[in-house]
């Protein structure tokens, strides 16, 4: 999210104290892009290569014991013991600053049954809409033109990052981003979205369907014109491309990239990116456009 943090910021929020002054646009994880001269965390070195591909990372906040891995990395390394902790701390300090709260406004043309929950600050609801019997549209969404919430489904849920911190305390992040529904979408029974946080929307694509019992998590970013079926889960910041079909029970991992118009099988578990056009079943994936094709004329000819 975008916010001055500087020396001060620093060390009144996040206990960081630097001998050096330094000056950063704002803090948000590896899947952030848009923020320039950013402050990002990492305390794993499963995610090093998208440290290295980024471009917008000015400073990260790391463990000791990956000082060594990223000697090559050219960006300023702050120690911390428990980087997740000044980063949450970070976090929730700008979000609390930040936050602008107006009353929800409900186009007359949307269709909201008496049932359904609207929270009453910040909502929008455009033209069109239907929200059906005890669906939950929570604080932060924006539903846009014609879309369609089924019963028992809940938009802008907060997510459920909980960080434990090495002096045994827990701490919370505040979501303060939005889930973004554009138009003509349709989300099914019981299906759940949270809201986006640490600068990333969550947002579903225009004409894409959802399913019964999916769950989208906190800042997860799903294409246009895509078919997810029931009991899909996707982990917290992943990416969608377009004309992407999601078969039942998929899992989709946290910060994975999927192309457009790949083909995800039944309980497949999507733990690294795929290109376009990829087909994907269990663990491994058919990357070939010829077993695209050939999967397309099978379902066709049914």
């Amino acid at each position: 999210m975008h916010f001055n943090i500087n020396n001060k910021v620093l060390a009144d929020i996040a206990n960081i104290e630097l001998a050096y002054s330094v000056e950063f646009g704002g803090i948000g994880n590896l899947s952030i892009h848009n923020i320039p001269d950013m402050l990002s965390w990492l305390v794993s070195d499963k995610y090093i290569g998208e440290l290295k591909a980024s471009k917008n990372i000015k400073a990260v906040i790391i463990p000791p014991e990956l000082e060594d891995s990223l000697s090559d990395v050219d960006v300023l390394k702050i120690i911390h013991e428990d980087p997740m902790s000044p980063a949450i701390k970070l976090i929730n300090f700008i979000n609390e600053t930040t936050k602008v709260t107006f009353e929800s406004v409900i186009h007359p043309s949307a269709t909201i049954h008496l049932s359904a929950f609207i929270a009453p600050f910040n909502v929008r609801i455009m033209e069109s809409v239907i929200v059906e019997p005890l669906a939950s549209i929570m604080a932060d969404t924006v539903i846009h033109k014609g879309s369609l919430i089924r019963s028992g489904a809940r938009i802008g849920a907060d997510n459920f990052d909980r960080h434990h911190t090495k002096d045994g305390e827990i701490i919370r992040m505040i979501s303060n981003n939005k889930a973004i529904i554009h138009e003509n979408v349709e989300v099914g029974y019981n299906s759940v979205i949270n809201k986006g946080d640490s600068g990333r929307d969550t947002v579903i694509g225009k004409n894409t369907a959802i399913h019964d019992a999916v769950q989208v998590c906190h800042g997860v970013q799903i294409g246009e014109n895509c078919h997810v079926w029931g009991g899909v889960f996707f982990c917290g910041h992943s990416t969608i491309g377009s004309r992407t079909r999601i078969q039942p029970r998929a899992i989709i991992s946290n910060m994975v990239e999927v192309g457009d118009d790949c083909h995800i099988g039944i309980n497949a578990l999507v733990t690294k990116d795929l290109d376009d056009r990829e087909v994907f079943f269990g663990n491994r994936s058919l990357r070939s456009k010829a077993s695209l094709d050939l999967l397309k004329a099978k379902f066709q000819n049914k």
